[in-house]
């Protein structure tokens, strides 16, 4: 694939991860038809599929691990937006692992003791939506970090979280970095910068204490009238 003609250049943002900072790469892709010949003892006829393969160029020498992906497909593969479709799918992987990991292990599906196929699926519904939530809340904060965070919680959730975070109920909406922060220290997270954020682990332990913490809330305006505004 080294030696195939460039179809195109593209540029991949890439996030932070560890100690390693965000960056944009540029990429040059290469595609082709190719086919797959198996081993002789196996007997199957060859497969002809499509690769993509995709190279960093041009990084500094900090870049440890420059991108060099080598994708196949049996999707149809034929020009340089083809590819850069293809490539974007892939770039979509990880973000759906975790969501499957939030559902897995956040939510605890397998955990589940539930005696027939349709309680189950009624449950996965459920886990599946409270997945979503999480993962969603966890984008929000990172890519749409100053959106009010009264498009993502509810007024009752993001005053209890102030008065959790500062020891006072915030006069005005917190952004939702600011609030998806919050959440994280409640699950556990240990802000390491001001370019860290919280990951879907933290976000959904912070959302297990909240609803507790909000029921307490709108117990005491209920039981001793305190008004809802600071």
């Amino acid at each position: 694939m080294k030696a195939e003609t460039v179809a195109g250049t593209l540029q991949v943002a890439v996030p932070r991860r560890g100690l390693r900072p965000s960056r944009t790469a540029q990429i040059e892709v290469r595609l082709a038809q190719v086919v797959l010949t198996p081993p002789a003892r196996i007997k199957l006829p060859p497969l002809s599929i499509w690769a993509i393969y995709a190279r960093e160029v041009g990084h500094s020498v900090e870049v440890k691990e420059p991108i060099d992906w080598m994708l196949l497909t049996t999707v149809k593969t034929e020009s340089f937006p083809d590819a850069c479709q293809r490539l974007s799918w892939y770039t979509r992987s990880w973000g759906t692992e975790v969501y499957h990991r939030t559902i897995k292990s956040g939510c605890r599906i397998e955990d589940r003791r539930l005696e027939d196929r349709d309680s189950l699926e009624v449950r996965l519904a459920i886990d599946l939506v409270v997945a979503w939530r999480v993962h969603w809340l966890t984008r929000v904060g990172r890519e749409k970090p100053n959106t009010p965070c009264d498009q993502i919680l509810k007024e009752e959730e993001w005053r209890v979280l102030s008065a959790w975070a500062t020891g006072t109920m915030a006069e005005t909406v917190p952004s939702a970095q600011e609030a998806t922060r919050w959440i994280g220290k409640m699950g556990g997270w240990l802000a390491r910068g001001r370019q860290d954020t919280p990951g879907t682990t933290c976000i959904w332990r912070g959302l297990v204490r909240l609803p507790t913490l909000v029921q307490g809330y709108l117990l005491a305006l209920h039981v001793y009238g305190i008004k809802a505004s600071p």
